[in-house]
């Protein structure tokens, strides 16, 4: 059993601030055991977990790194969906590259592809670092 308060789904943003609107939100996630009696047992604990939760206070100290833990990973979250998305605009670009390539003739795609060859060719010599020995 896992309970959070705190929402984690990833449904609309209107329905996320639907839910920051309640503050006190617990949210309960079980695995469904084989047998029903066991759920039946699991869901006699929630009224329980409610009230226990409900007579918890985080200290101040806690309660600061509950904050920064969640600000953290909501950073990380926003980073991810950042890179994801720079992924998807790059694989774009390279789609709509290939595509210009094959809607054009045979003639001018050889010569784009050798302009691709001769700009790739001076990007990696760039790279290289030249030394003179003394």
């Amino acid at each position: 059993m896992y309970f959070s308060d705190s929402s984690s789904s990833s449904s609309s943003s209107g329905a996320g601030e639907e839910r920051r609107a309640h503050r006190r939100v617990l949210s309960f996630q079980f695995r469904v055991p084989p047998h029903p009696m066991d759920m039946a047992r699991l869901m006699e604990l929630v009224p329980r977990y409610i009230e226990v939760v409900g007579r918890l206070r985080l200290s101040e100290k806690a309660r600061a790194k509950s904050v920064k833990n969640r600000q953290k990973a909501e950073e990380q979250k926003l980073k991810d969906q950042a890179h994801e998305a720079q992924c998807i605009k790059k694989q774009d670009k390279r789609d709509a590259k290939a595509a210009a390539l094959e809607a054009m003739t045979p003639k001018a795609r050889e010569k784009q592809e050798e302009k691709d060859r001769k700009k790739a060719l001076q990007k990696s010599n760039s790279k290289m670092k030249i030394s003179k020995a003394h």
